[in-house]
């Protein structure tokens, strides 16, 4: 036999010794038992435990290694399941346990693989986890009620689960501080409540499904370096009898924000990193739980579709509704229908307030909207396109109305639709217009259409009727009983109390084209001559 054969003899016989002496492979799931399999006949395993009664994670006898059904203390990346089932006493618990608060002792900031709680034979459970920080990828429970009260640090994206498909209801209360950069998604078909007055992570905030449920005013993190909120189609957010501060907020069709408890007003405000936010979902109040307000801040531009309104169960009252839109910085652009989306009653839900500097813009359907001095209407996107209000329309002195003028059909110009109440524009509130294309001369401009019945009051820059003005080269004379000044009857398709703007003649032209008819005149009398 040759050296090289007998170097190879070797290495053979020294792996398969360690084979044979490392003995069953560690599993990459840890079982929580608590306990209750010492001694007992199910798994035989008639293990000593000297502390047969505490509950903490670094107490091997605690646990069960999911493939050599062997006590161990789990590691990092090991996967974690807590089963009602195992933990219930034979003969006796049956498969409900409630489980005495659970001490995660081990290392701060462990990074664990995945954590499930339920119950294998369909009961329920109540959990209570207390301890030290971790990371997870992903916490699930679909047997009852979990109070995790773990700090949660959020290394990568973290998905809480609620699973509401089996025999009973899970619920899960997120009690300890959330901080780190990764995303955190709420997802199921449950409920998940922030009970924590410390949310620091700068990802976003996700709700795929499920109802994540906020009680204290910082439950989710906001301001510049944190993240948005999501609401995809099927999720909710709730806001339980407090208001909560947000960035932008998202969300596509069939998302909900609602309230649902507490008789008292509170509301949502939206835009503190800057960002834009598109949410074009629902927004309502539950039954008579008091009045939902939203409140725009920040540069950016959040738009709001979907639907407003009252009560979504049990009616809406004026003291239960959405009662408010307030625009305090950047832009809003509202989209929205108001109404009850149960059976569709206004319930004067929706009026819109623009504050000084801050834009309205949209083509939804409001209640009343007001502009404060120095806060800007500009109904339609971009100023195209026609905004409603279902009751009044008020301009205090000093607010804008700014109005593109693209060309005369509709969506080509902006416009304010006012269908009952009364239009006020205040005394030096300010009509400003973008001139897109060169009109016409006899074009008009419908820019509010007053349904209300009642006259406008007040005049935009201290234009009377009949008064002329000029943007660019283009005169306009402006009427307030919708009058076409070319034809000095209504313009096509407006009523007596519209707002209406004329192309007319500069008084440059009919001087020049007076001038003109005199020179002909003369010319003619001395050609007789």
């Amino acid at each position: 036999m040759t050296r090289i054969q007998r170097c190879e003899m070797m290495m053979v016989a020294v792996v398969a010794g360690l084979l044979l002496s490392s003995g069953p492979v560690r599993a990459q799931q840890a079982d929580w038992t608590g306990g209750s399999f010492n001694n007992q006949t199910p798994l035989a395993v008639p293990y000593s435990d000297p502390t047969p009664s505490n509950a903490f994670w670094s107490d091997q006898y605690n646990w069960l290694d999911d493939n050599t059904i062997t006590p161990l203390v789990p590691g990092a990346g090991e996967a974690l399941y807590f089963n009602a089932y195992y933990v219930s006493q034979y003969g006796g618990g049956g498969a409900t346990a409630t489980e005495n608060p659970m001490t995660n002792n081990l290392a701060s900031g462990t990074a664990f693989g995945n954590i499930s709680f339920g119950n294998s034979a369909g009961g329920s459970a109540t959990w209570v986890v207390n301890g030290n920080s971790i990371s997870t990828p992903s916490i699930y429970n679909n047997a009852g009620s979990l109070t995790f009260n773990l700090p949660l640090v959020l290394t990568g994206p973290t998905t809480i689960t609620t699973d509401n498909t089996g025999p009973v209801n899970a619920y899960i209360f997120l009690g300890g501080a959330i901080t780190g950069s990764g995303n955190l998604t709420i997802s199921g078909y449950g409920r998940t409540r922030f009970n924590v007055a410390e949310t620091a992570y700068t990802g976003n905030t996700i709700i795929s499904g499920g109802d994540l449920s906020v009680t204290i005013g910082t439950g989710l993190p906001y301001g510049v370096g944190y993240g948005d909120v999501y609401i995809n189609s099927g999720g909710i957010l709730q806001l339980e009898n407090n208001s909560e501060n947000i960035n932008a907020l998202n969300g596509t069709a069939n998302a909900i924000v609602d309230k649902v408890s507490g008789s008292g007003t509170r509301g949502i405000v939206s835009g503190y990193n800057n960002d834009n936010g598109d949410f074009e979902g629902s927004m309502y109040v539950l039954g008579n739980c008091g009045t939902l307000n939203f409140t725009k801040t920040g540069t950016g531009t959040q738009v709001i579709g979907g639907t407003v309104g009252g009560g979504y169960s049990g009616g809406a009252s004026s003291t239960n509704r959405v009662g408010g839109f307030f625009v305090n910085a950047g832009t809003l652009t509202f989209n929205a229908t108001v109404g009850n989306i149960a059976n569709g009653d206004v319930q004067e839900s929706a009026t819109i307030t623009v504050a000084s500097g801050a834009t309205l813009q949209g083509t939804g359907n409001a209640w009343w909207v007001q502009a404060q001095r120095g806060g800007t209407l500009q109904p339609g996107i971009g100023g195209l396109g026609t905004m409603t209000a279902q009751s009044n329309l008020t301009l205090v002195a000093g607010a804008n109305f700014a109005v593109t003028l693209d060309g005369t059909s509709a969506g080509q110009f902006g416009q304010m639709l006012v269908q009952r109440g009364t239009v006020a524009l205040g005394s030096g509130s300010y009509l400003d217009i973008n001139l897109g294309y060169s009109p016409a001369l006899g074009s008009t401009f419908d820019i509010v259409e007053n349904q209300t019945g009642v006259a406008d009051s007040g005049n935009f820059n201290g234009y009377i009727e009949g008064a002329t003005f000029e943007v660019g080269a283009t005169e306009f004379e402006i009427s307030y009983i919708g009058l076409d000044y070319m034809t000095d009857e209504l313009a096509a398709g407006a009523g007596p109390n519209d707002v209406v703007l004329t192309v007319v003649p500069e008084p440059s032209s009919l001087l020049l084209a007076g001038l003109g008819l005199l020179g002909a005149w003369m010319l003619s009398r001395r050609v007789r001559r």
